[in-house]
């Protein structure tokens, strides 16, 4: 008889899906990147329509959480701007952005798949400055990937920032 599935079965994924993520997606490129990473290169500068390239780079980790996508994104601007008009632009840029403050309360309530899914809503949040220096910042947002589509969230982010790179 066939022995019970069971949460550590790997056959799929390489890794056990409950509890757990999977490190690696896709297969490798040259310069150490997973396809899935290079992915996000070349579909944001594609979506961007730019004509060169901007460098953008990242690790994709595989979480399970129902049907929405998140991204930790890194950012380096051109010059230091205020928090406060980073999230004046994000907050203005369309009605289902909002912007979620950056104490553990807000984000714990406001910054997860499950408060997100099925609504348009794409709320960003953990938005600060970087140790790395004042022109850099970060921030985490999370969208329903089935009423958005997977790439709309950084889709926006993206052209955010590069109306602001002008």
């Amino acid at each position: 008889s066939a022995e019970p599935r069971t949460l550590n079965q790997v056959d799929n994924f390489g890794v056990p899906l409950g509890g757990s993520l999977i490190p690696w997606i896709d297969k490798a490129m040259e310069n150490g990147q997973t396809k899935e990473e290079w992915k996000g290169v070349a579909e944001a500068n594609k979506i961007l329509g730019t004509s060169a390239q901007i460098p953008i780079d990242g690790q994709c980790v595989r979480v399970g959480s129902m049907r929405c996508h998140s991204q930790a994104i890194t950012i380096k601007l051109k010059k230091d701007i205020p928090m406060a008009e980073i999230e004046a632009t994000i907050a203005a840029h369309n009605e289902w952005v909002k912007i979620v403050p950056n104490n553990k309360e807000d984000t714990i309530k406001g910054l997860s798949p499950a408060e997100v899914n099925g609504s348009l809503s794409i709320p960003v949040g953990r938005l600060r400055k970087m140790n790395l220096g004042p022109e850099y910042i970060t921030c985490f947002t999370v969208g329903d990937q089935l009423l958005w589509g997977a790439a709309e969230p950084v889709r926006r982010m993206l052209k955010i920032t590069l109306a602001h790179m002008k």
